[in-house]
């Protein structure tokens, strides 16, 4: 979660290097070990502007349980838009 935190705060940066990269993802680090464990609960984030305005997906590891993440972001403050794909 640390990792996907400096990523959402350096926005900007990070924004540059996936449009020079061509990447529409960056996956934070994670040990082999830590997915095996459920450790892991961000998979990867998407960093991108609509109308100027900052934009972040977050796509969440599938064992982790979308109610508990839904409403701790309501509560605080932030929209969710919650979209799943099979």
């Amino acid at each position: 979660m640390q990792e996907v935190i400096r990523y959402i705060r350096n926005f900007d940066e990070f924004y540059t290097y996936m449009r020079k990269k061509f990447k529409d993802y960056i996956a934070p680090p994670h040990k082999p070990e830590d997915y095996i464990r459920g450790a892991v609960v961000v998979d990867k984030i998407k960093l991108y502007k609509e109308d100027e305005e900052k934009r972040v997906v977050i796509v969440f590891d599938r064992r982790v349980d979308v109610d508990i993440i839904v409403d701790a972001l309501r509560a605080l403050g932030y929209k969710v838009e919650i979209k799943k794909v099979f």
